[in-house]
């Protein structure tokens, strides 16, 4: 079985490159659409669509190139030199979770409320945002997306401290 470790670990690491690579690039795309609010729609779009075909895909292939990596290297999940392991999984699973239950939905609002209904429909008038400024809804979804966003990054890198350290505990 040893000799399917680095097969696992290549897909395992390959996957987590891959998928969570981009979602450190989000806060650039998100911070570059909120100093030009005529392509904010097109930037929470353009992050979404990446979240949702790019790094989804590839992170929800990652307990199974998980789950090979520890029948093959024959680890002791509940072994006390494990719990590394077990709290980088729970990580993991609150992650993903947070990410597909909350994130996603937040940011599908933020979405919602920057799209445009077409001309003659009520909305705004062509040419920018209406006066005033954006509408308070807007604004609480946003600072949504950017605190989820955040609790994100600090469990990506708990998640990368556990798998590369393995901290004993």
């Amino acid at each position: 079985m040893a000799q399917w470790v680095p097969v696992f670990l290549f897909l395992h690491i390959g996957a987590a490159i891959i998928g969570f690579g981009p979602t450190f690039a989000f806060p650039v795309i998100g911070g570059m659409g909120g100093k030009e609010p005529m392509f904010a729609n097109f930037a929470t779009r353009l992050s979404l669509r990446i979240e949702k075909r790019l790094v989804l895909p590839f992170v929800m292939s990652m307990p199974l190139s998980g789950i090979g990596l520890i029948w093959t290297a024959e680890v002791d999940i509940l072994a006390p030199a494990s719990r590394w392991l077990l709290i980088g999984i729970a990580v993991y699973v609150f992650a993903l979770s947070y990410s597909l239950f909350v994130q996603e939905p937040a940011v599908e609002k933020v979405i919602a409320l920057t799209t445009r209904p077409p001309e003659g429909a009520g909305g705004p008038p062509p040419g920018g945002p209406p006066a005033g400024g954006p509408p308070p809804a807007l604004m609480a979804a946003v600072k949504k997306v950017q605190q989820g966003g955040m609790i994100m990054t600090v469990a990506l890198v708990t998640i990368f401290s556990m798998m590369i350290f393995k901290p004993g505990f």
